[in-house]
Formats: C-alpha cells, structure tokens, sequence
C-alpha cells in the first residue's frame, strides 16, 4: 500500500526522497492511512452489542484499520499528511497489550525500504494493467504493477 501509495502521489514521493529525514514521520503517517490488519476474535459468551446479537463461538473480525479513517481523530482522514500531529496515535500494529511484538521490526523495515527505494527509484509511477486488492487477515494488493525511468548515464 505504501508503494502504491508513493507511486501516486509525486509531490509526496519527490519530498521523502529530498529531504530523508522527513521518513520516520511519513511512515507513522502512511501506516495510519494504510493500515492493513484485520483482528479475529472468538465471542466468549452471547451477547448483544448494539442491537447485534453474538452467540458464544461466533467469530468476529474487528478491522483496526478503520480506526485510521475516524475524521474524528484524524481530520481529512484520507489525505496523507506528513505533518499531521497526531499521526502516531493510529493503531496499524495494534494497541495497549495487543500491540504486534513485531512492529518495531517492522517500522525498521519499511524505514530502510524507504531510504533505499527513492532515490534509486526515480519516476515511481503504476505501471500497466490494473491494480488488485483481496482481504481477510490483511488488506492486500494482490497485483501492483510498478514501473520507474532508467537510471541516467
């Protein structure tokens, strides 16, 4: 989603890729905005939560990364921001105790993808053919076709 993401916005991928140190909190912003994890949980016992009645067994699939697009949290919840204050406070790895034990790997990653994908890949731009989005666990791109220029001589 990040690649996608910078492959569309030119302004945003030519401003990481001047000024690296704009990166950390671009990244806390892109996972707020493109949050890609779905929680199942097991109901314990029925209950009935706001007229939805659920049954001891039921599965349910909370999606965390709703919580990314609340426009009350997140003011114009869909544009990337990289200056938005309070852009840390989205919850793509989780919360509280339910924090992923890997998002510090995580957040590294990425971070280091980045660093090392701007300036090698001038012109970021989606490529031919259509892109494709699956969920579940996840929200995936199924397909993202990518391409950028050569580098120059």
């Amino acid at each position: 989603h990040i690649a996608h993401a910078l492959a569309t916005n030119h302004g945003l991928r030519q401003r990481l890729a001047g000024d690296p140190a704009l990166i950390r909190p671009a990244l806390e912003e892109l996972l707020r905005r493109y949050g890609i994890a779905n929680i199942g949980r097991i109901v314990c016992n029925d209950v009935t939560y706001h007229g939805v009645v659920m049954k001891a067994g039921d599965l349910v699939l909370c999606s965390t990364p709703i919580a990314g697009i609340d426009a009350k949290t997140f003011p114009d919840p869909l544009t990337v921001d990289i200056e938005r204050a309070n852009a840390q406070s989205h919850c793509a790895f989780g919360s509280g105790i339910h924090v992923c034990p890997g998002a510090y790997l995580a957040r590294l990653e990425l971070r280091v993808m980045l660093e090392e994908m701007l300036p090698r890949l001038q012109g970021l731009r989606l490529g031919e053919g259509p892109v494709t989005a699956s969920s579940g666990g996840t929200l995936s791109l199924s397909r993202l076709p990518i391409a950028w220029d050569p580098p120059s001589a």
